[in-house]
C-alpha cells in the first residue's frame, strides 16, 4: 500500500534508515533528519508498507513548476516488484496536480539505477547521473 505520510513515527524512520543504509551504506542522515524533512519546506513523503512494515519510500520536493526526488529507496528483498514505480507515479500525481511540469533527479552511478529511471521515463541530462523527465 502506497500512501503519504504526513508524521514519521520511530518504527517508520528506523525501517527507512535501515533500507536506505543497506542500499546505500551510513544513512545516518536519514535516520536524523526524515522526521525534520516531512512536510517542511515543501518536502512530501510516500511509503510502501506491508505488514505494518515500510518496504520503500520516496522523499521529494516541489519548487514552483519543479518535482525533485530526494531520496528513492526500496528494501532489497522487495526490489523488481513495483514498489519503486508506485512511489515514483504516486509523486508524480501528487506533483502534476500541483502544477510541476517536470521532475528530476540525481541518480547513482549504477546500470540497475538508470535503466530503472529510464523505463520510468527519465533521461539522462548529465553525466553526473541528473535525469528528468515531464510530466
Amino acid at each position: 500500500m502506497i500512501r503519504r505520510v504526513f508524521n514519521v513515527s520511530d518504527k517508520m524512520r528506523l525501517d527507512c534508515y535501515a533500507i536506505a543504509n543497506s542500499c546505500a551504506g551510513n544513512m545516518e542522515s536519514i535516520y536524523y533528519c526524515l522526521q525534520d524533512w516531512v512536510n517542511k519546506d515543501g518536502r512530501i513523503m510516500f511509503v510502501c508498507e506491508y505488514n505494518s512494515v515500510v518496504r520503500g519510500f520516496l522523499v521529494g520536493h516541489n519548487i514552483r513548476d519543479l518535482a525533485r526526488v530526494d531520496d528513492l529507496y526500496v528494501d532489497r528483498l522487495f526490489q523488481r516488484s513495483g514498489i519503486g514505480t508506485a512511489l515514483l507515479r504516486a509523486y508524480e500525481d501528487y506533483s502534476r496536480k500541483n502544477g510541476a511540469g517536470i521532475m528530476s533527479l540525481q541518480s547513482r552511478a549504477t546500470k540497475q539505477a538508470k535503466d530503472f529511471y529510464e523505463k520510468n521515463g527519465f533521461r539522462q541530462i548529465s553525466a553526473d547521473r541528473f535525469m528528468e523527465k515531464s510530466l
